[in-house]
Protein backbone atom coordinates (compact mmCIF):
# COMPACT_ATOMS: atom_id res chain seq x y z
CA UNK A 1 0.00 0.00 0.00
CA UNK A 2 3.03 2.74 0.92
CA UNK A 3 4.42 1.57 -2.38
CA UNK A 4 1.96 2.05 -4.41
CA UNK A 5 1.25 5.61 -2.47
CA UNK A 6 4.70 6.41 -2.87
CA UNK A 7 4.44 5.65 -6.51
CA UNK A 8 1.96 7.21 -7.31
CA UNK A 9 3.16 10.57 -5.62
CA UNK A 10 6.44 9.88 -7.89
CA UNK A 11 4.70 9.81 -10.91
CA UNK A 12 2.48 13.06 -9.97
CA UNK A 13 5.14 15.19 -9.33
CA UNK A 14 6.94 13.86 -12.57
CA UNK A 15 3.82 14.89 -14.13
CA UNK A 16 4.07 18.62 -12.45
CA UNK A 17 7.22 18.84 -13.34
CA UNK A 18 7.19 18.09 -16.82
CA UNK A 19 3.95 21.07 -17.26
CA UNK A 20 6.26 23.59 -15.88
CA UNK A 21 8.90 23.13 -18.53
CA UNK A 22 9.24 25.87 -21.54
CA UNK A 23 9.88 25.19 -24.93
CA UNK A 24 11.79 28.03 -26.50
CA UNK A 25 9.50 29.79 -29.19
CA UNK A 26 10.45 32.75 -31.94
CA UNK A 27 7.50 34.81 -33.14
CA UNK A 28 7.18 36.77 -36.45
CA UNK A 29 4.44 39.11 -35.75
CA UNK A 30 3.03 40.65 -38.62
CA UNK A 31 0.84 43.86 -38.71
CA UNK A 32 -2.46 43.82 -39.58
CA UNK A 33 -1.62 44.69 -42.73
CA UNK A 34 0.89 42.35 -43.37
CA UNK A 35 3.29 44.73 -44.63
CA UNK A 36 5.57 44.76 -41.43
CA UNK A 37 7.04 42.74 -38.68
CA UNK A 38 8.25 43.25 -35.27
CA UNK A 39 12.54 42.25 -34.95
CA UNK A 40 14.32 42.39 -31.01
CA UNK A 41 17.43 44.74 -31.31
CA UNK A 42 20.30 42.64 -29.97
CA UNK A 43 23.85 43.76 -29.44
CA UNK A 44 24.77 42.12 -32.93
CA UNK A 45 21.72 43.50 -34.77
CA UNK A 46 18.40 42.11 -35.04
CA UNK A 47 16.18 38.53 -34.46
CA UNK A 48 12.44 37.16 -34.16
CA UNK A 49 12.04 37.91 -30.97
CA UNK A 50 12.21 34.46 -28.56
CA UNK A 51 9.78 33.67 -25.91
CA UNK A 52 9.20 30.64 -23.88
CA UNK A 53 6.12 28.82 -23.33
CA UNK A 54 5.17 25.90 -21.38
CA UNK A 55 5.08 22.64 -22.36
CA UNK A 56 1.90 20.42 -22.70
CA UNK A 57 -0.56 24.06 -23.23
CA UNK A 58 -2.36 25.46 -25.75
CA UNK A 59 0.55 27.12 -27.86
CA UNK A 60 -1.79 29.13 -29.60
CA UNK A 61 -3.41 30.26 -26.39
CA UNK A 62 -0.24 31.17 -24.23
CA UNK A 63 1.69 32.88 -27.25
CA UNK A 64 -1.26 35.26 -28.33
CA UNK A 65 -2.17 36.11 -24.30
CA UNK A 66 1.37 36.87 -23.79
CA UNK A 67 1.67 38.87 -27.07
CA UNK A 68 -1.12 41.09 -25.51
CA UNK A 69 -0.33 40.94 -21.95
CA UNK A 70 3.55 41.61 -22.39
CA UNK A 71 3.72 43.96 -25.47
CA UNK A 72 -0.20 45.16 -25.58
CA UNK A 73 -0.56 43.95 -28.95
CA UNK A 74 -4.16 42.11 -29.87
CA UNK A 75 -3.23 38.79 -32.21
CA UNK A 76 -4.50 35.77 -33.56
CA UNK A 77 -1.89 32.93 -34.51
CA UNK A 78 -1.99 31.93 -37.88
CA UNK A 79 0.46 28.81 -38.04
CA UNK A 80 3.07 27.73 -36.23
CA UNK A 81 6.29 25.28 -37.46
CA UNK A 82 9.11 23.83 -35.93
CA UNK A 83 13.12 23.66 -36.80
CA UNK A 84 16.06 22.85 -35.14
CA UNK A 85 18.84 25.08 -33.54
CA UNK A 86 22.14 23.73 -32.37
CA UNK A 87 20.43 20.47 -32.35
CA UNK A 88 17.34 21.33 -29.96
CA UNK A 89 14.28 21.74 -31.45
CA UNK A 90 12.95 25.68 -31.38
CA UNK A 91 9.24 26.28 -32.31
CA UNK A 92 8.34 29.31 -34.44
CA UNK A 93 4.53 30.87 -34.70
CA UNK A 94 3.58 32.94 -37.23
CA UNK A 95 0.86 36.06 -35.80
CA UNK A 96 -1.54 38.66 -36.65
CA UNK A 97 -1.20 41.54 -34.87
CA UNK A 98 -4.87 43.02 -34.80
CA UNK A 99 -3.85 46.60 -35.00
CA UNK A 100 -2.49 48.57 -38.18
CA UNK A 101 0.27 50.44 -36.01
CA UNK A 102 1.05 50.40 -32.75
CA UNK A 103 4.54 51.67 -30.70
CA UNK A 104 6.97 48.62 -30.14
CA UNK A 105 7.54 47.07 -27.13
CA UNK A 106 10.27 48.28 -25.88
CA UNK A 107 14.36 46.92 -27.30
CA UNK A 108 12.06 45.92 -30.68
CA UNK A 109 11.33 48.02 -33.83
CA UNK A 110 8.67 47.14 -36.72
CA UNK A 111 10.68 46.70 -39.91
CA UNK A 112 9.34 46.55 -43.45
CA UNK A 113 9.11 42.93 -44.29
CA UNK A 114 11.78 42.93 -47.31
CA UNK A 115 14.05 45.43 -45.28
CA UNK A 116 13.83 42.68 -42.24
CA UNK A 117 14.78 39.72 -44.34
CA UNK A 118 18.11 41.63 -44.73
CA UNK A 119 18.27 42.90 -41.33
CA UNK A 120 17.67 39.57 -39.60
CA UNK A 121 21.09 38.01 -37.62
CA UNK A 122 20.93 34.52 -38.50
CA UNK A 123 20.19 32.65 -42.06
CA UNK A 124 17.69 30.31 -40.72
CA UNK A 125 15.51 33.54 -38.98
CA UNK A 126 15.69 34.59 -42.62
CA UNK A 127 14.32 31.73 -44.27
CA UNK A 128 11.87 31.26 -42.06
CA UNK A 129 10.69 34.71 -42.29
CA UNK A 130 10.87 34.79 -45.67
CA UNK A 131 8.44 31.51 -46.22
CA UNK A 132 6.31 32.33 -43.34
CA UNK A 133 5.63 35.51 -45.33
CA UNK A 134 4.91 34.04 -48.50
CA UNK A 135 2.58 31.48 -46.75
CA UNK A 136 0.67 34.01 -44.97
CA UNK A 137 0.38 36.94 -47.52
CA UNK A 138 0.09 34.70 -51.05
CA UNK A 139 -1.69 31.93 -49.44
CA UNK A 140 0.34 29.32 -51.42
CA UNK A 141 -1.38 26.63 -53.29
CA UNK A 142 -3.30 24.22 -50.93
CA UNK A 143 -2.66 26.37 -47.56
CA UNK A 144 -5.51 26.49 -45.43
CA UNK A 145 -7.72 29.42 -44.89
CA UNK A 146 -6.63 30.18 -41.17
CA UNK A 147 -2.45 30.12 -42.15
CA UNK A 148 -3.75 33.65 -44.39
CA UNK A 149 -3.41 37.18 -42.96
CA UNK A 150 -6.81 38.85 -43.07
CA UNK A 151 -8.87 35.72 -42.28
CA UNK A 152 -9.90 37.13 -38.50
CA UNK A 153 -11.31 40.41 -40.49
CA UNK A 154 -13.84 38.18 -42.58
CA UNK A 155 -14.95 36.39 -39.48
CA UNK A 156 -15.24 38.88 -37.26
CA UNK A 157 -17.62 40.72 -40.20
CA UNK A 158 -19.70 37.59 -39.88
CA UNK A 159 -20.02 37.83 -36.62
CA UNK A 160 -21.60 40.88 -36.23
CA UNK A 161 -23.45 40.34 -38.99
CA UNK A 162 -24.90 37.86 -36.74
CA UNK A 163 -25.62 39.37 -33.87
CA UNK A 164 -26.54 42.94 -35.08
CA UNK A 165 -30.07 41.87 -35.21
CA UNK A 166 -29.51 40.79 -31.09
CA UNK A 167 -28.35 44.37 -30.78
CA UNK A 168 -24.86 43.28 -29.59
CA UNK A 169 -21.61 44.04 -30.62
CA UNK A 170 -18.37 41.90 -29.63
CA UNK A 171 -16.04 43.88 -28.20
CA UNK A 172 -12.90 41.59 -28.05
CA UNK A 173 -11.93 37.92 -28.77
CA UNK A 174 -9.72 35.08 -26.88
CA UNK A 175 -7.88 32.55 -29.27
CA UNK A 176 -7.72 29.66 -27.51
CA UNK A 177 -6.41 26.87 -29.85
CA UNK A 178 -5.33 27.30 -34.08
CA UNK A 179 -3.34 25.79 -36.80
CA UNK A 180 -3.75 26.66 -40.40
CA UNK A 181 -6.40 24.42 -40.50
CA UNK A 182 -8.18 25.02 -37.39
CA UNK A 183 -8.76 27.92 -34.82
CA UNK A 184 -11.01 28.43 -31.88
CA UNK A 185 -11.87 31.43 -30.94
CA UNK A 186 -14.02 33.77 -27.83
CA UNK A 187 -15.58 36.51 -28.98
Amino acid sequence: MLAAQSNRKLSESATLGSVTKTDPCRLIVFNRDGTTVLLESGGAGYDLPLVSIPRFTRPAQEITTLVRRRWHIPSVLLFSNVSEEDAAPVYSAVLEAQVRTCAPPEGMDWFPVHHAISHLLRGKSRNVLECSYLKSANGMAGEEFFSRLGWLNHVQDWVRTVMRPLAMEPTDFQQLNGSETFSLIRF
